[in-house]
């Protein structure tokens, strides 16, 4: 799965949300999204599976702070 991050970037949109302006929020945006997305496909089991982060040009500075 890909995740344009943060809102408004690559081919992502925003539906009226609050705009993301530092990387701590882009982070804590990012991480509601998995908290969610693990809550919501619990029947996948997913827990077994290990999670990647990668990304290029600016995520060098979002990827560690979601790290």
């Amino acid at each position: 799965m890909c995740v344009d991050q943060p809102l408004d970037v690559g081919f992502s949109f925003n539906h009226n949300l609050q705009k993301i302006n530092n990387t701590r929020d882009a982070a804590k945006q990012f991480i509601n999204f998995l908290y969610n997305f693990y809550k919501n496909n619990m029947d996948l089991d997913l827990k077994n599976n290990p999670l990647y982060i990668a990304g290029q040009n600016y995520a060098g500075h979002f990827i560690p702070a979601i790290a």
